[in-house]
């Protein structure tokens, strides 16, 4: 009988250990992830993944290096694992949908965010990401009801007022467009006073404008402001809940090669 419970204590204790160097691996991955260091981070989820084949959230957060390294197939891949070992995590939805818009597969990345917002009604980000690609499918009315939807959970997010700003001025609302452009600016989007004075103080015309900082070119007839956000899955292994978050124009202005400053905006 002791013989029986040592040997039992003894694999207790290995599997104790396998699960434990794959949960240091994967927190070496945020690590790197966090540090955009994404060849490294991939490196530390493949050893994760190694010791454990099941570790939905290594696979998950190996899509989101991958995505940032626009591999956006291989990205999409481990998303699809992740999903067939974990299908209840609305975040890797969220995370493949972002995939699918980067291919300008709009129509999937709409399926993903619906079944992220079936999971998790309650995330904003996913709602402004959602309107960004019903955008994209010519549906600005069903865009703006997400908008207002993003809104309603966060009245401090300054994209989703950009973004349905940008909507409103398109279907000939302006006074009411160029106010959530205003609001947006009150909450820290400085772009927003830039579309400002492109939008609502001046014809609508394609020109090319140059200020002091920026030269881009605006395309007033295809425009959405993509509002990104990377998660690294919540895992209880894992507590920081935003290690990254990015931000990019996506045809509302054309930055120009002219300055290393140009290329992206971060917050």
């Amino acid at each position: 009988m002791k013989k029986y419970i040592f040997l039992l204590a003894i694999l207790f204790n290995s599997i104790n250990s396998y699960s434990q160097n794959a949960i240091e691996f994967y927190n070496e991955g945020n690590a790197k992830l966090r540090l955009q260091e994404y060849g490294s981070a991939i490196d530390y989820y493949n050893k994760a993944i190694e010791i454990n084949p099941q570790y939905s959230d290594a696979y998950g957060n190996r899509g989101a290096a991958k995505r940032s390294l626009q591999n956006y197939m291989g990205a999409i891949a481990d998303y699809n694992k992740a999903i067939e070992i974990n299908p209840k995590d609305a975040f890797t939805y969220f995370n493949r949908g972002l995939a699918k818009f980067d291919l300008k597969d709009f129509r999937g990345a709409l399926r993903d965010y619906n079944k992220a917002i079936e999971i998790n009604p309650k995330d904003d980000t996913v709602y402004c990401n959602r309107g960004n690609t019903k955008h994209e499918l010519k549906d600005d009315i069903g865009a703006i009801a997400d908008y207002n939807k993003a809104i309603s959970i966060n009245p401090k997010q300054p994209f989703a007022y950009f973004n349905r700003g940008i909507a409103k001025i398109l279907l000939g609302k302006k006074e009411s467009g160029c106010l959530d452009l205003s609001k947006a600016g009150e909450l820290g989007d400085t772009i927003a006073y830039s579309a400002i004075n492109y939008y609502c103080n001046k014809p609508l015309l394609n020109k090319h404008k140059t200020t002091s900082n920026n030269s881009y070119n605006i395309k007033p007839n295809n425009i959405v402001y993509a509002f990104v956000e990377i998660f690294v899955t919540r895992g209880k292994h894992y507590t920081d809940q935003l290690p990254e978050m990015e931000t990019y124009v996506s045809d509302v202005f054309e930055l120009s090669d002219s300055s290393d400053d140009n290329l992206a905006r971060a917050e």
